[in-house]
């Protein structure tokens, strides 16, 4: 009989070690499959926007500039196809803002000179440079949200004429790209340095003992994102771990 207590006893202890080796493994492959489609849906999300506003500049340098009303029409073609989209503006080369769509509520914004201090004209200064990209660290902005700004130079010939200038609403972009179920699965946190980019709802208990961190490299911007699995996500997940371990043994 003690045999047979000492057998049971390993068998128990050995089937323990196993669900928790498999539980592991399971719950990291879970959260290794989500980052990757996070990376992939956040990357291929601004590639296809900030592409679509390369078209307006190098309409602009092919056509020899952009009559104003065929920009505009593409601004808002631009601003309703791309939900965190929220304003196009053109910026001329003496750092002026000319036109933007929507005009309403942005009327203030024209004839604003944007190179209002030394460290927005260094920026400026340097996204001058032909077929280079911009983008801005997240920041509040008075309308109530906050944002990013992405700046593409534009040229005529050789002539600097400005930037074509998209603003976008940093929670409608994460929530635009990413599936609501995966928000709702696990508690997402997105950084810029030491700004926070988005961050997804707390509620229900998050698991930080599987979080798990990679860096994204964005326009010349590095983000870093945290993914950490909610409780009850996890727990449904692991009972059918637990429920595949007694099957299969």
């Amino acid at each position: 009989p003690l045999a047979h207590i000492f057998e049971g006893m390993v068998m128990s202890f050995y089937i323990s070690e196993k669900f928790e080796s498999q539980e592991e493994e399971t719950v990291n492959a879970i959260i290794m499959e989500e980052m990757d489609l996070i990376k992939k849906s956040i990357t291929d999300g601004l590639n296809s926007t900030v592409i679509a506003l390369r078209r307006m500049a190098q309409r602009w340098e092919v056509s020899g500039g952009t009559p104003k009303e065929e920009w505009a029409a593409d601004a808002r073609n631009y601003i309703s196809d791309f939900p965190a989209l929220t304003t196009v503006e053109w910026v001329n080369d003496q750092n002026i803002i000319e036109w933007v769509e929507p005009l309403r509520g942005n009327e203030k914004a024209l004839g604003l000179n944007i190179a209002f201090d030394e460290k927005r004209r260094a920026m400026l200064e340097g996204a001058k440079v032909r077929g280079h990209i911009t983008m801005t660290p997240p920041f509040q902005l008075v309308q109530g949200y906050k944002a990013f700004v992405v700046y593409i130079s534009v040229y005529r010939e050789e002539k600097f004429e400005g930037f074509i200038v998209g603003i976008f609403d940093t929670d409608k972009f994460v929530r635009n790209v990413l599936p609501a179920e995966q928000l709702d699965n696990f508690h997402l946190l997105v950084r810029d340095g030491e700004s926070i980019v988005f961050e997804s709802s707390k509620e229900g208990k998050v698991n930080v003992s599987f979080a798990s961190e990679l860096s994204l490299k964005v326009f010349g911007r590095k983000w870093s994102v945290i993914l950490s699995p909610k409780g009850d996500y996890l727990g449904s997940k692991i009972s059918y771990v637990a429920l595949f371990t007694q099957v299969t043994g």
